[in-house]
């Protein structure tokens, strides 16, 4: 990751909020950076809040988040950081900030997004031959819209002078990462002990817990029967095409739910009164 700023000058930041923004991903991203300065004594980050017209932004619980400037006031700065989150396929492109984007990105600076924003990224033609990440529920999407972007599962990337996240606490683990690497690792755990994160993860980690341990089930066959019908949401296969893909009869796949959903139901149902 590329910047101008060393131990010295210190670094500023721009948060570009987009409507219906993440509060959760911008409240992990932001302070980290609070707590690094208040451990080093100092205003080593320094940050603005943007939003395209300098208007107040409406995150997506609802909050209205007064910004400190417009876009168009958006000159130089050592990292920019797009922040969205909900519907972010259906936000306008922005002139203005995809200029403001390409002329920082020119200059080496630092750019990026959490949570959805690298699909506004992409947009903008930023990320073509680049590695990114974008939060789980986004990634089919992104991977077929844009082909010649790499889109990876981790819950962080760093590419060049690129960083995304994938939102939610993978912006915390995002930003104790960029701080070890200006401060080394002993403020980023000293960061994360004061935030209680006791579990700093590498950007290669999963964002999802696999499937057995996310329904409790452990027979394979159901297992494998889950993992195909997650990859085909949109082109839901037929009982007997999934029963085939899983080497078993339709029969036997219906059997296996049904007992499952049987012992399921069993074990949250109230027992009977005696």
């Amino acid at each position: 990751m590329s910047g101008r700023a060393h131990e010295e000058t210190g670094q500023s930041i721009a948060f570009v909020l987009m409507d219906r923004f993440s509060m959760n991903a911008f409240a992990s991203v932001i302070e980290p950076l609070r707590l690094a300065n208040r451990l080093l004594g100092r205003e080593f980050y320094t940050w603005t809040t943007y939003s395209l017209d300098g208007n107040s932004v409406i995150a997506s619980n609802g909050c209205d988040v007064l910004v400190n400037k417009s876009i168009r006031e958006l000159i130089d700065v050592d990292i920019t950081l797009l922040c969205t989150g909900i519907d972010v396929e259906r936000l306008p492109l922005n002139s203005d900030l995809g200029n403001k984007l390409r002329r920082l990105n020119a200059m080496g600076r630092t750019f990026g997004a959490i949570c959805t924003g690298a699909y506004l990224l992409a947009r903008y033609n930023l990320l073509d031959g680049r590695r990114c990440t974008i939060h789980w529920e986004n990634l089919r999407s992104l991977r077929e819209e844009y082909p010649d972007v790499e889109v990876t599962s981790d819950i962080f990337a760093i590419d060049r002078n690129c960083i995304t996240c994938a939102g939610g606490m993978a912006s915390l683990d995002m930003m104790l990462r960029l701080i070890a690497i200006q401060h080394g690792a002993y403020l980023a755990h000293e960061v994360a002990e004061v935030a209680l994160y006791q579990n700093m993860r590498s950007g290669e980690s999963a964002q999802r817990h696999d499937i057995e341990a996310r329904t409790g089930i452990s027979n394979a066959k159901i297992l494998d029967a889950i993992r195909i019908m997650d990859l085909h949401i949109e082109d839901p296969l037929s009982c007997q095409q999934l029963a085939m893909t899983v080497n078993l009869s339709p029969r036997q796949l219906e059997r296996l739910f049904r007992r499952l959903f049987q012992l399921h139901a069993r074990s949250i149902l109230p027992a009977p009164a005696p």
